[in-house]
């Protein structure tokens, strides 16, 4: 009650309670670097504010994310939320006329994304790194204020994934990010599977796919370390489970085949948990 009362019923609000939980438990950890939960709640409302202050984002407009997996993606997700805007999570490899038929559909307000994403036109862009233009990762490097702006938001933020578009074009799949929309399934997981018992999560499916946003809700919800990896590489992926003893893992039945063929090869043993949107295996 009290996260709802400080943040709105949106993804800030799982973040608050585990920043209340575990404010020195390592959040999540990347390519680069790794944040504690404290610091990740007070850096993505720190966002929140610079994002709404330069930018004007505010809630009911559309933001398009395209980024691969690291902390830059996370503190965007946490910060668009918080104020409100509708999120649609794009695939990274999407090619210059799938985006710009997108855009024309949904006309997009702000365009966040990697600077390898070159179909952005440059009125819309926000990059999430630059060496010397304002980005996400400047943003964040600012000086953090220790009081945010005070927000009225009572639109709940959307987070929209699209479809593989093997047929051609990409659909539109909408979940809204109301804290009530996780709590059955997050249920069934818990009960299913004891995930409760596990501290570690690595996200090797795309944060952009639902199954890999779903997860990284779950993560903060259990006050895991979830780690990311900015692309799947199947040899990175197995020194990650064996260097930091990683409990759990989301794949795709194509990830999982080529760690088998890695660790069969390898004759390393694993005790980890396997997720998939169609498997849930212990290897």
């Amino acid at each position: 009650m009290k996260s709802i009362n400080a943040v709105g019923m949106n993804l800030m609000a799982l973040l608050y309670v585990a920043q209340k939980l575990y404010p020195n438990r390592i959040a999540f950890q990347d390519d680069t670097a790794h944040i504690t939960y404290r610091d990740l709640y007070l850096q993505s409302q720190h966002l929140a504010d610079q994002l709404s202050r330069l930018y004007g984002i505010r809630q009911h407009q559309k933001i398009a994310v395209i980024a691969y997996n690291h902390l830059f993606l996370v503190h965007s997700l946490f910060a668009l939320s918080v104020l409100g805007a509708d999120i649609y999570l794009l695939n990274a490899e999407i090619s210059a006329v799938q985006f710009q038929r997108l855009n024309e559909q949904h006309q997009f307000k702000w365009v966040i994304h990697d600077p390898e994403i070159n179909c952005v036109p440059l009125e819309k862009s926000i990059l999430m790194e630059h060496p010397s233009l304002v980005s996400i990762k400047s943003l964040l490097q600012e000086k953090i204020c220790p009081f945010h702006q005070n927000r009225k938001v009572k639109h709940f933020s959307k987070i929209i994934v699209l479809t593989s578009g093997s047929t051609g074009n990409f659909k539109s799949a909408e979940r809204s990010s109301k804290v009530g929309n996780f709590l059955i399934p997050f249920y069934q997981l818990l009960t299913q599977l004891n995930l409760y018992r596990y501290q570690t999560i690595y996200i090797a499916t795309p944060i952009y796919h639902g199954f890999g946003m779903a997860t990284l809700c779950m993560a903060v919800i259990l006050g895991a370390t979830g780690y990311l990896k900015k692309k799947f590489n199947v040899h990175e992926a197995c020194d990650l489970l064996e260097s930091h003893q990683v409990q759990v893992v989301t794949l795709v039945p194509l990830m999982l085949s080529r760690m088998l063929r890695m660790i069969i090869i390898s004759c390393v043993p694993y005790n980890v948990l396997l997720l998939g949107e169609q498997l849930f295996q212990r290897l």
